[in-house]
């Protein structure tokens, strides 16, 4: 859907700079009035530059992927805005899209009215928070493949926050934030506390309750002694996290020089469990039905351990970090 062929109306757009493999000099519908391109909403002409400045344009202009949602009707652009804030999460969620490349850049938001010739007239500007991809990953380009997937995770999204006011998804919702959270933390012990809360919405784990987190992250996180040892390791160094304490001091089998990159392992495989939980639960009716009050999330962990099994499918591989784009010898 191309800016100048729609009739007078409103838009939001995400202007921000990432990997990105896109086909260029044309838009992909990723959703009715939602779609995502390479290049600009609208022509960069004299109008946008009086309107947003040099600088802002220029921001724009070096922007690779642009994220926006049309309504015909004139609906507020805020509103837009909003919807636009589940697609962009349902990237994060699927390891995309994050916008701390290069460091510390931020993306842009837009808001306004556009005309059928294509000219914009942007009434509300403001930047992007930053979401910054884990320590030595190479982040995977944004493809066509993954708009429609990412499409999916924000209609759950949308659905867990569709009624607040009486409770409903509380817990699950408070853990998706606390994931968004983690993606803007650039310190190892803030990044992995937030992922690690953002799981323990889903597994509910006892009160002091390392073994019971560590058995129900084992249905997505793998059941070998070694999966086991690293959701201990994740437990640990989220306490010492809570308590303030040094992270490598929850290492110590571990040789001192070695310690930093287990570290950065320990911080990339929890982001990687997050991510697998949280597009698993999002992305079915049948998973986040479960999720909508504690009295559900409890039922659901009463489960036996071969339903418990059967329900969250085939456990995601944290031990090869180079198959998720990991490598040790990046700075």
């Amino acid at each position: 859907m191309d800016s100048a062929n729609v009739a007078n109306g409103s838009f939001a757009c995400f202007a921000l700079r990432t990997p990105v493999d896109l086909p260029g000099g044309k838009s992909t519908e990723i959703a009715a009035g939602i779609t995502a391109q390479t290049h600009p909403p609208f022509e960069m002409d004299e109008f946008w530059k009086k309107e947003l400045g040099n600088l802002e344009c220029e921001k724009i202009t070096n922007s690779n992927f642009f994220l926006c949602a049309f309504s015909d009707e004139g609906a507020d652009p805020h509103t837009l805005t909003s919807s636009l804030h589940s697609y962009y999460y349902g990237l994060l969620i699927l390891g995309r899209g994050y916008n701390g490349y290069p460091v510390n850049s931020t993306g842009t938001i837009l808001g306004g009215a556009y005309s059928s010739d294509g000219v914009g007239s942007v009434s509300t500007i403001g930047d992007m928070l930053i979401h910054f991809r884990p320590w030595k990953v190479i982040q995977p380009n944004i493809t066509a493949e993954d708009l429609p997937i990412a499409a999916v995770i924000a209609k759950g999204i949308d659905t867990i926050y569709a009624d607040t006011s009486g409770g409903a998804f509380l817990r699950l919702r408070k853990g998706f934030s606390a994931y968004i959270s983690a993606t803007q933390k650039t310190e190892a012990h803030e990044r992995l506390h937030q992922f690690v809360r953002s799981i323990e919405a889903v597994v509910k784990p006892k009160l002091w309750g390392g073994n019971n987190f560590k058995f129900r992250c084992q249905m997505f996180g793998g059941r070998t002694p070694a999966d086991e040892e690293i959701l201990g390791d994740l437990y640990e160094m989220r306490s010492a996290a809570e308590h303030f304490v040094p992270l490598k001091e929850k290492l110590e089998r571990f040789p001192e020089h070695e310690r930093k990159e287990v570290i950065l392992n320990r911080v990339f495989q929890v982001e990687l469990i997050a991510q697998h939980v949280y597009r698993t639960i999002l992305s079915d009716e049948e998973y986040y039905q479960h999720f909508e009050s504690d009295d559900l999330i409890d039922a659901l962990w009463k489960q036996s351990p071969r339903d418990l099994i059967k329900f969250w499918g085939d456990p995601i591989d944290l031990k090869d970090l180079e198959k998720h784009n990991y490598h040790a010898w990046l700075e």
